[in-house]
């Protein structure tokens, strides 16, 4: 599964391969890592959504396609010159027609309460590609509101008969559907209107066969929290709903990521079986010394050190304790596989099994770097479980204790994608860094480390001639 990106604001080119386990994005400051992965989570929250809601029913309403569907037929049986007529094409182009129906308005609302500039930057006609597998991609393009779907099924066609017995032919390599007359089409749009609904399911497994939840976890994680206890709930909701909001009170500008990072949060159900609970053991054993909880009365996360029984909350601990604290609570608590686990079998792929995506921008902030290396060594294990761990980090402790971990065979190099963004006139783009039997190079913080070397020596030298000069006077 890959993500392509092309000028969305900062970014010209950002391409993710969201099939590997672990994903990290290196890069400086301001560059677009974190407006890239707050991207592809919302686009991926709104298929996500669509595709579940497909395969709860066995039947699509259609609304403004039946009647495509229908001229369609009737045009067909009218032309006296063809006899037959490939309409696999017209098939997928109704299947776009309903995704944009049914996900581009969410999808703009979630983007224009991300994006405060917004209407300025679909101006210049940002494109997002998500190629689900070989046989199924869509460009979207928010600036015509348009969705182009490449879809590869059995071809479809439509077939003249003398008799009205026949309905269709499902064959190998093809299936016909029988027309007999224009006065007679009722059975011929029912069977196409099942085609398109095929395919409708056929998006939606694929989609969920490799990805059925998203999460986002922010940077400044116990800034936010904290900072929005008191009305967080509310302010969460209406800041989702802004778009629709008419008149004078102005809504604070809270990006829907942050608002789902704290709805999640807030709303924690102890009960629920969660497959990363030993995950998140790990963390408070190793890193935090102490527990996370959750308060079900005051709805908050709280903290309790191993060397004492008293619970604190996050405004009262460490910063260190207070930025792992979400992470061990979403781990712990939020994460999970709540929906059935899909596997499809086609020529082209092997089987797939779903996952959960958990976007954490900066992991290491806030961490002494024994701690960030700490940390990897857990998250390494998340590599091992249905969850594809997807990060931006600064940290050159972060980068290389996944070197390590790759050298060490404990991550594997089909299960690694480090990513590096930087700068090309003006705009930013995703470079891969090449895996090999030595690891991945440093194409990021090794000029800094050499910089401060060269810059280290160049004053001990400038130390030593002082001395030296002093001894000569």
């Amino acid at each position: 599964m890959k993500v392509i990106i092309e000028n969305w604001e900062p970014i010209e080119k950002c391409e993710y391969n969201l099939d590997k386990s672990v994903s990290v994005t290196y890069g400086e400051n301001n560059i677009g890592k974190s407006y890239a992965m707050q991207l592809i989570y919302l686009y991926l929250k709104n298929l996500i959504f669509f595709a579940k809601r497909q395969l709860k029913f066995k039947y699509y309403y259609f609304g403004a396609e039946d009647s495509v569907v229908r001229e369609l037929v009737i045009k067909f049986a009218e032309n006296e010159t063809t006899n037959e007529k490939d309409i696999t094409q017209n098939l997928i182009d109704i299947f776009s027609s309903i995704l944009e129906e049914d996900v581009l308005s969410e999808l703009e609302n979630s983007l224009r309460n991300t994006f405060g500039t917004y209407d300025s930057i679909i101006m210049k006609n940002p494109i997002v590609t998500i190629e689900i597998s070989e046989r199924i991609s869509c460009i979207f393009d928010m600036k015509d509101r348009k969705i182009q779907s490449s879809i590869t099924v059995k071809p479809v066609f439509l077939k003249k008969t003398n008799s009205n017995f026949h309905k269709s032919r499902d064959g190998k390599r093809r299936m016909d559907i029988y027309v007999f007359d224009r006065n007679q089409v009722s059975s011929a749009i029912d069977l196409i209107k099942e085609k398109i609904y095929e395919i409708i399911r056929f998006f939606a497994t694929e989609l969920l066969s490799r990805i059925q939840g998203v999460y986002f976890l922010p940077a400044s994680r116990s800034g936010i929290y904290t900072g929005m206890s008191s009305f967080g709930p509310i302010l969460a909701e209406l800041s989702k709903n802004r778009a629709y909001i008419r008149g004078t009170i102005q809504i604070p500008s809270i990006s829907e990521p942050i608002s789902d990072y704290y709805m999640e949060l807030s709303t924690i159900r102890l009960k629920q079986e969660n497959f990363c609970a030993d995950i998140a053991e790990e963390i408070e054993q190793i890193v935090l010394n102490g527990e996370v909880l959750f308060d079900t009365k005051k709805k908050t996360i709280l903290y309790k050190s191993n060397d004492t029984e008293q619970c604190m909350e996050m405004k009262d601990v460490s910063s260190m304790v207070s930025e792992i604290s979400p992470i061990t609570a979403y781990l712990k608590y939020i994460v999970r596989l709540d929906w059935p686990f899909y596997r499809i079998k086609n020529d082209h792929e092997e089987d797939h099994q779903s996952s959960v995506m958990i976007f954490i921008e900066e992991p290491e902030a806030h961490l002494h770097p024994e701690n960030q290396v700490k940390l990897m060594k857990i998250f390494t294990k998340l590599a091992k479980k249905p969850v594809k761990l997807f990060m931006a980090s600064h940290s050159n402790y972060v980068f290389n204790e996944l070197n390590n971990r790759l050298l060490a065979g404990e991550l594997g190099r089909d299960e690694y994608a480090p990513v590096l963004m930087k700068y090309k006139d003006g705009k930013s783009s995703t470079y891969d860094m090449k895996i090999d039997a030595f690891g991945v190079d440093d194409d990021n913080f090794q000029d800094v480390s050499e910089n401060i070397l060269e810059e280290r020596e160049m004053l001990i030298n400038n130390i030593v001639q002082k001395m030296e000069e002093m001894e000569e006077i």
